[in-house]
């Protein structure tokens, strides 16, 4: 009978080992880590969901300063007052065949980085959620970061990785080679042996890929974790500006971080398990429902015609949410019997909310609901409601 002679067989790949072989023994380990479930530490990297698009009646965000959380899980960021101007981030369809979406910045005016300007979209990473990496330690892990991108405009692009609580970063260039064409990148990285990630829910990993930058917060290209100087955001000097164009235009998609010293295919998770994830951070009661949306059953109190009561939230959230109204007023209607009156959004009862359930409040019905049950909904497309508890 024929045999192989070898010590490993190999991933054709990457150089992570498939199956060791131990001859003395005549036994083999099979590594089949890459193949399981819940490998990828990224929170809608296909970017699925998009809660606050049909929440707010957009249909689609402008950043124009500061940060703003558009996608769930994914923030477009102008630093030091950078202003996006007219650019705009959307989830559209235009995507590589294994995805349905993608995030997209459309650029529309031109706009030049001032002194520590910074514009990028970056997503963050729960700290427990990081433990299994082992940081702080000589068994810290190996990851790999996968990644689609297209754009009209070619050139180098850079990712920065940062652990949060050290105050360490890595920096990657990427090139986009062919104009709008979906190219896939990959950067495998070292993990942090001297410092850890703090078992918490705060922000372990931020993931920040650049557009422009301002030569203020240029530095070189780090594949070891260095110290954060000077602000946290930096790219290269070969850092496009992706503003020196109206017409340029940014796609994103199928990221993944997982363990593993080279890239396996993306995990594809079901929109219910994305929605699932996303909902820890960010819940919008309506979904993608533009139609009346029944909140929640309150009782009327006999002071000033307010009804509370208590929303159960569908999954356990990372803080205790703040809860705002995205628009309008008086979009709230309360209904006892066959009777309906319209009320405002008053807020949340802080101290009886939580991380599971909060206590909800509006205002301004007639008085002859005092001391009734009523139930209460928004009216056609309006009123909405955005529990938040980002990182």
């Amino acid at each position: 009978m024929p045999e192989i002679s070898q010590n490993a067989i190999k991933a054709t790949n990457g150089t992570g080992t498939a199956i060791s072989l131990t001859p003395s023994s005549n036994t083999c380990t099979a590594n089949i880590t890459n193949n399981l479930s819940n490998r990828n530490l990224i929170i809608n990297g296909a970017m699925q969901v998009n809660q606050r698009q049909s929440t707010a009646g957009l249909d689609d965000f402008n950043v124009v300063t500061g940060a703003m959380y558009t996608l769930d899980r994914w923030e477009g960021v102008g630093t030091s007052s950078f202003d996006w101007d007219s650019a705009r981030i959307k989830q559209v369809s235009d995507s590589p065949d294994e995805f349905s979406n993608s995030l997209r910045v459309d650029i529309g005016n031109t706009e030049t980085p001032g002194a520590g300007q910074n514009g990028l979209v970056r997503t963050k990473i729960e700290a427990q959620d990081l433990q299994h990496l082992a940081y702080g330690t000589s068994s810290a892990k190996t990851c790999t970061l996968s990644f689609w991108v297209r754009s009209n405009k070619t050139g180098t692009y850079c990712v920065q990785i940062q652990q949060r609580d050290a105050d360490k970063h890595l920096l990657y260039e990427y090139s986009i080679s062919s104009s709008n064409t979906w190219e896939k990148k990959t950067i495998t990285f070292s993990g942090n042996t001297s410092d850890a990630i703090t078992n918490d829910n705060g922000v372990g990993f931020q993931i920040a890929f650049h557009l422009a930058c301002h030569s203020d917060d240029h530095e070189s290209a780090t594949t070891s974790w260095a110290a954060n100087s000077g602000g946290a955001h930096k790219a290269t000097s070969n850092q496009v500006n992706l503003w020196d164009h109206a017409d340029n235009v940014w796609y994103l998609t199928g990221v993944q971080l997982e363990v593993s010293d080279y890239a396996t295919d993306f995990e594809m998770r079901s929109y219910g398990d994305e929605l699932a994830r996303c909902q820890r951070y960010c819940y919008s009661p309506d979904g993608n429902d533009n139609s009346y949306q029944y909140f929640v059953y309150c009782m009327a109190m006999g002071n000033g015609g307010n009804a509370k009561g208590v929303m159960y939230l569908p999954t356990t959230m990372r803080t205790k949410p703040t809860v705002t109204q995205t628009h309008g007023t008086n979009q709230f209607t309360a209904q006892q019997g066959g009777s309906t009156d319209t009320m405002a959004w008053s807020g949340i009862w802080a101290s009886a909310s939580g991380k599971t359930s909060v206590w909800v409040e509006w205002s301004g019905m007639d008085s002859n609901y005092n001391d009734k049950p009523v139930l209460v909904y928004r009216d056609d497309n309006k009123g909405n409601l955005l529990f938040t508890a980002e990182l």
